[in-house]
């Protein structure tokens, strides 16, 4: 089901890329809100995508919960169903130009790629091949390499403090509002989702500092309490892909320090698939 879902969404964010900004009426009329605030902001020259999501960035939580878990079962596909797979995903992940998930995304492939480099000559030599040929293909090519210099620089200028990035600058007041609502009501908080009464804003962007702003630092204690009891339970319960579950919730926890929307889902339902699981196993275990 998952696999299914992520390949649909892979699907129609090239397609709402493609309509966007070449053929706007290919095929069918997609109808899209706020379309006037969208803004020229893949590589300065395209329209960003948004998927089913109101931003780009939320449409990506929905691929950094997904590609972990289905990692297993991309490797047991037919080879050209798992290298057409990846491409979708890949292509949709690039045209999304999330700066987090980009950024988060090329750090745990580097680190996969080392790792596995070092267990073996063959993926290094054929790692460094393609590595090598993408570097030689953008050096010889001006116009390449000016769409890499752009991509770059807009990924990299999302993901550092600096304070020319309207993003960076949104964040900062919203945190420095919140920091001052949090010491001022430390121990139960404002009261849920009221921090659109003390700002123009509805929250902090920060799942845990909302949480503690609205509910107090008891409120936050139960959070930390539940997902280190559900985590613990999870680990030592013998499951399928408990690597991949614990990636995924690893991105996500970083993630919705950023852009959190307690509304999203897929942490909650990822901590409900670590709780069935555990629960299988359990049940398994007394038989």
């Amino acid at each position: 089901m998952l696999y299914y879902a992520l390949m649909i969404t892979s699907v129609f964010v090239i397609y709402e890329f493609i309509t966007l900004n070449f053929k706007p009426a290919l095929f069918i009329e997609l109808p899209r809100q706020r379309v006037n605030t969208y803004g020229a902001t893949f590589l300065g020259l395209f329209y960003r995508p948004r998927g089913f999501a109101e931003e780009s960035g939320h449409m990506s939580l929905f691929f950094e919960f997904c590609i972990p878990l289905l990692i297993p079962y991309i490797k047991n596909l037919k080879f050209s169903h798992k290298i057409a797979s990846i491409l979708i995903v890949l292509i949709a992940l690039i045209l999304l130009s999330s700066s987090f998930t980009i950024f988060i995304s090329l750090l745990i492939l580097g680190t996969y790629f080392f790792i596995k480099s070092l267990q073996n000559l063959k993926v290094l030599i054929i790692s460094s091949i393609i590595a090598l040929s993408f570097i030689l293909f953008v050096a010889t090519n001006e116009k390449s390499r000016d769409y890499v210099d752009k991509y770059s620089n807009s990924i990299f200028k999302k993901v550092s403090l600096n304070k020319e990035n309207n993003s960076v600058n949104d964040r900062t007041i919203r945190f420095q509002e919140a920091i001052g609502l949090v010491k001022d009501n430390f121990f139960f908080g404002i009261g849920a989702m009221a921090f659109k009464e003390y700002s123009s804003s509805a929250s902090s962007l920060n799942m845990v500092l909302d949480l503690w702003m609205f509910s107090g630092f008891l409120g936050l204690l139960c959070l930390v309490f539940f997902t280190f009891v559900t985590c613990l339970n999870y680990y030592y319960a013998i499951t399928p892909n408990k690597f991949g579950v614990f990636l995924a919730l690893f991105i996500l926890i970083i993630h919705y320090q950023i852009i959190t929307n307690f509304w999203y889902p897929f942490l909650w339902v990822l901590f409900g698939i670590m709780q069935a699981e555990t629960k299988k196993y359990n049940a398994l275990k007394t038989v």
